[in-house]
């Protein structure tokens, strides 16, 4: 199984990254707009992505699953992650057909998210 993830916050990024590897899965990680923008066009063969909603540059973890897909050409699974308790986050990720999650999100759910999404 290969996630893209998306998180701005390094630590958050690192401590995802190991629990997906921990599952035996392939992550792809990016930590901002510039690692995103060289990882998207040498990226194939995507299961699912996991965003985090804000993001730096006024970017939003929706606006880079669209573009993920878009350069794929895939719609590719995908869940939003953010603490945002205003609804934008979820709004926008109904918009693009996500899954939502608050954050921080338990492991268990985590996985039930990512196993549900390439099953």
């Amino acid at each position: 199984v290969r996630v893209f993830c998306i998180e701005n916050d390094k630590e958050t990024l690192a401590a995802l990254s190991e629990l997906l590897n921990g599952w035996g899965m392939d992550v792809i990680s990016a930590g901002n707009i510039s690692e995103f923008n060289q990882l998207a066009t040498i990226t194939a063969d995507i299961d699912s992505i996991l965003a985090d909603y804000h993001l730096e540059e006024n970017q939003s973890g929706a606006d880079l699953i669209q573009e993920l897909r878009r350069v794929l050409q895939a719609q590719v699974p995908a869940v939003v992650l953010s603490a945002d308790t205003s609804g934008e986050a979820k709004e926008a990720a109904q918009r693009i057909g996500a899954i939502f999650q608050h954050k921080p999100a338990k492991p268990a759910v985590l996985r039930a998210l990512i196993t549900q999404l390439i099953s």
